[in-house]
């Protein structure tokens, strides 16, 4: 559905010329996995237990002291990080190996000083809201407090086939699919093992939050 309703505004011209396409996606993105992912979990909620309240149907529900937070959450962003910088140069090789093909208008766009300083403020208020919270928020209660608990039959590869399926899941970028994968699988081992939803979603915001905005709006505004 995200890919679908970015590639629709795209198209339809609606933003074009007023902000990147970055933040038409971060817009896209939002609403379908709101929609799709969260409205599955209330509408399973409804199903089976005639309530929308979906604490019911969630795992990973062990509360963490908070020195286990100040511990656990910076060291998952300095590996987790470290491993995405590390991985970098697979996903351009795949980039330009598997996926040239792909044309540059869905591209998101990564250089926006060609922008007016109303459209690039508007851009980092919509990443702050969608892909720094929103989103991971939402992926996380799906991904790992939804579905992961229902994967218990895999034994051992639960957490690896979760990050496998996590990975292809952001098929908008598909040539960070192994990059993703080789990435996350310490974090969410981590995770599982600490049995907390909470960690998961408070590494998950801060990495999007550090990567997506305040690295971009600090070489947009001080550099």
């Amino acid at each position: 559905m995200t890919i679908l309703l970015y590639i629709a505004a795209l198209h339809s011209r609606i933003f074009s010329g007023f902000i990147p396409n970055i933040a038409v996606f971060c817009l896209a993105g939002t609403l379908g996995i709101v929609v799709t992912q969260l409205g599955y979990i209330l509408c399973y909620a409804k199903k089976t237990s005639g309530s929308f309240e979906i604490a019911g149907t969630l795992g990973l529900k062990t509360r963490l002291t908070v020195k286990e937070y100040l511990t656990w959450i910076p060291l998952l962003i300095v590996i987790t990080a470290g491993l995405f910088v590390i991985t970098q140069p697979i996903g351009i090789f795949m980039q330009r190996q598997f996926f040239g093909w792909i044309p540059d208008w869905y591209v998101f766009e990564t250089d926006i000083s060609s922008y007016s300083a109303p459209a690039v403020a508007i851009t980092f208020i919509l990443l702050l809201v969608g892909t720094s919270t929103v989103v991971p928020i939402v992926e996380e209660i799906f991904f790992r407090g939804f579905l992961l608990p229902r994967m218990t039959g895999l034994g051992k590869w639960a957490v690896a086939v979760n990050v496998i399926i996590f990975a292809i899941y952001h098929f908008w970028s598909p040539w960070q699919i192994v990059v993703r994968i080789i990435a996350l699988l310490p974090f969410y081992y981590i995770v599982k093992k600490k049995d907390s939803l909470m960690l998961a979603i408070c590494v998950h915001c801060l990495i999007n939050t550090i990567s997506d905005v305040l690295i971009p709006a600090f070489a947009y505004y001080l550099l």
